[in-house]
């Protein structure tokens, strides 16, 4: 619960980008650890605390090694069950991460590839949240893909430019297409499925051969295609994706603003619409203030679906039954934050999809990273971050 890009994992709470991990909390960029709280860039490690660039350790609070024993008992003043406990820690491993070594880019099994969270690309330059990947540049959420350019949000695709949402089901060929799947040799299409050969269409579901809908011969959907595109070239329009002017949505109420902040005057200056509707607040008779919720397991059943204040934004939220019942189980603190101020909060913590050159820390030499220069953590090449880990 309240976890971003973790897979194959269960228990886990306010964390990010975990694999294989169980009963894990608060915790980011681990790997195959389970029973921990407050960890970063750990593998292999189970029964720690507040620790950072850990490798197959166990019973460690704050990087320092412990007996068993002593683990549990230190483990029991941490008072990890309420707000404070966690607050106090979280601050403990910010403090300890600017410490440790961090590597440039958060890489694995990759061959000249750059960007940030890639495992296995070969030759991907700028690609981002990228898996199985080889001869693509600029892509994001990004998954077995080859020969492909400018896709954002899943693949599964070869030889595809300019898609956003969309791939799968031996995706090939296709161009400026959003949310469609498993299509070949289709160009300015929307929400089609298994189509061939379609041109500007949107809803078809394997069709082929048409154009804004309308079914062609063959023969007379290349001849109009040639001479739709010719048309297209001589407006400039060819090869651009849809103009922002067709999103349904305003920027500020799309995810585009969580990864790609940019203020109202920017966002309609670039072409976006800019959404200031506001819903109205719904009449409550008796709304819970977040600091007044109770931090005690046995009073936790009285805010089962009462309306909480959030104590950052104001918005309202509610805590179901299974939430609670999570909390119970594990013995964790109730979030008195609502669930978007959350999820910003734990996107904020991530590097920018951005590349900067800075400095090693350890060898001096010019890396390139997702650490801006004016960032504090202690950032390496590959090599030095190997060395000072292992």
């Amino acid at each position: 619960m309240d976890v971003f890009f973790v897979e194959a994992s269960q228990n886990c709470y306010q964390s990010s980008d975990l694999g294989t991990c169980d009963t894990v909390f608060y915790s980011t960029q681990c790997k195959e650890c389970h029973d921990s709280w407050f960890l970063e860039d750990c593998r292999s490690c189970h029964d720690c605390i507040c620790c950072a660039g850990l490798r197959q350790k166990s019973y460690c609070i704050g990087n320092k090694q412990l007996s068993k024993d002593g683990y549990f008992t230190e483990k029991t003043k941490l008072a990890l069950h309420t707000r404070q406990g966690v607050h106090a820690l979280s601050q403990s491993l910010r403090e300890l991460s600017l410490t440790s070594p961090h590597s440039a880019i958060h890489a694995e099994l990759c061959e000249n590839s750059l960007g940030d969270h890639l495992w296995s690309a070969k030759n991907c330059p700028l690609c981002f949240e990228t898996r199985n990947a080889e001869d693509c540049s600029y892509c994001t959420f990004f998954l077995d893909g080859k020969d492909s350019m400018d896709v954002y949000s899943w693949g599964e695709m070869e030889q595809c430019y300019q898609i956003v949402g969309g791939g799968s089901y031996g995706t090939y060929r296709c161009a400026f297409t959003a949310n469609s799947y498993g299509n070949k040799e289709s160009y300015y299409i929307d929400h089609c499925m298994f189509c061939e050969h379609c041109f500007a269409c949107v809803g078809l579901n394997r069709k082929s051969y048409c154009i804004l809908n309308v079914q062609h011969t063959p023969g007379e959907y290349n001849a109009l295609l040639r001479q739709i595109i010719a048309d297209m070239k001589a407006r400039n329009e060819w090869g651009e994706f849809f103009p922002p002017s067709l999103s349904p949505f305003g920027y500020n109420h799309s995810v585009a603003i969580d990864y790609y902040p940019l203020t109202k005057e920017e966002a309609v200056t670039s072409g976006f619409e800019w959404n200031d509707y506001q819903s109205p607040a719904p009449q409550i008779s008796r709304v819970l203030d977040a600091k007044s919720l109770p931090s005690t397991p046995e009073r936790w059943d009285e805010i089962a679906e009462s309306t909480i204040r959030c104590d950052a934004t104001g918005k309202l939220f509610k805590l179901t039954k299974a939430e609670i019942e999570f909390y119970k189980l594990f013995n964790l603190p109730p979030p008195i934050i609502h669930p978007d101020e959350r999820q910003k909060r734990r996107l904020q913590s991530r590097n920018a999809r951005m590349i900067w050159d800075r400095e090693c820390d350890s060898c001096r030499t010019t890396v390139s990273t997702t650490y801006s220069p004016n960032q504090k953590e202690k950032v390496m090449c590959r090599e030095c971050y190997e060395r000072a880990l292992y």
